[in-house]
């Protein structure tokens, strides 16, 4: 979906600073102010990463598929300290 100038895969570091960091935070400098505003102003960015992984367990996606969306790895306790709405 997004390349970089010769076709190849984006560096995460640079996907992360020209697109995601972008579209979470806003563009108000941009001329289209109104398009560019943050997705939830003043949600911070690593919360939404949390949001996204209990709302994968809430539909129960497998530990090892969350992890592996999110980029992390398994280890130890799986699963601890995560909490679903209505199953705690």
């Amino acid at each position: 979906m997004f390349t970089g100038a010769r076709g190849g895969q984006l560096r995460r570091g640079v996907f992360r600073a020209r697109f995601w960091r972008p579209a979470w935070d806003g563009q108000p400098q941009s001329e289209e102010a109104w398009l560019r505003s943050p997705l939830l102003p003043g949600f911070p960015f690593n919360e939404g990463r949390h949001t996204h992984r209990t709302w994968l367990a809430d539909d129960g996606v497998p530990e090892v598929a969350r992890a592996a969306r999110l980029g992390h790895r398994m280890a130890g306790r799986a699963g601890a300290g995560e909490c679903c709405p209505g199953r705690c």
